[in-house]
């Protein structure tokens, strides 16, 4: 689970889901900003791996969020060598 702003100097929190994506698509997200961008509207697009969040945030909602995400993950075992 990967918890991040929206906003951040380098890279976009949009930028961030869709680097990240590629390589683990099973990782799920939680983007939250102070801000309504263009980039928060496709962040919260109904996916099941994203939830957008805007703050201020209590934390009851990100608690609620985290556990809910956290309920849609499949894990696999870890297979040893």
């Amino acid at each position: 689970l990967v918890i991040s702003d929206l906003i951040m100097p380098i890279k976009s929190g949009a930028e961030l889901v869709s680097e990240i994506s590629r390589d683990y698509p099973s990782v799920k997200f939680i983007i939250m900003s102070g801000y309504l961008s263009n980039d928060a509207k496709q962040i919260d697009s109904g996916s099941q791996q994203t939830v957008f969040l805007q703050k201020p945030i209590r934390m009851r909602e990100l608690a609620r969020t985290v556990a809910t995400l956290l309920k849609r993950t499949h894990v696999d075992p870890v297979e040893s060598g």
